[in-house]
């Protein structure tokens, strides 16, 4: 996965040396991550403090959360029911930054 100047976001088959997913974004990346489970994506980036998760098998099925504050890294980790989602902001202050934590069970993205 690569988060590029011009904001695109491109996931790439890299054996393959193939792209097979581009996100196009008003303002930078600065963070994403895929499930272990590959079926979820997660990226933030830009001044709208956002994060958004999507269905890799369903592009159009998404939800964006607000940060609040700059993210500067995004993970997933095992949780109850499928994944958490973790985000940490990075204010000013890199020491001042939070993680933050939300289930994927929470949230219904998946095709039918």
């Amino acid at each position: 996965m690569a988060g590029l100047d011009g904001a695109q976001l491109q996931l790439w088959d890299v054996p393959k040396g193939e792209i097979v997913l581009t996100r196009q974004r008003q303002d930078n990346v600065h963070a994403c991550a895929i499930s272990p489970d590959g079926r979820r994506l997660a990226y933030s980036g830009g001044e709208s403090y956002e994060l958004t998760v999507e269905s890799l098998a369903a592009p159009q099925k998404r939800l964006t959360f607000p940060g609040g504050k700059r993210i500067s890294h995004v993970a997933f980790a095992p949780g109850e029911a499928g994944y958490n989602v973790l985000f940490r902001t990075s204010p000013v202050n890199p020491a001042a930054g939070e993680w933050r934590v939300f289930r994927t069970s929470d949230i219904d993205i998946d095709p039918a």
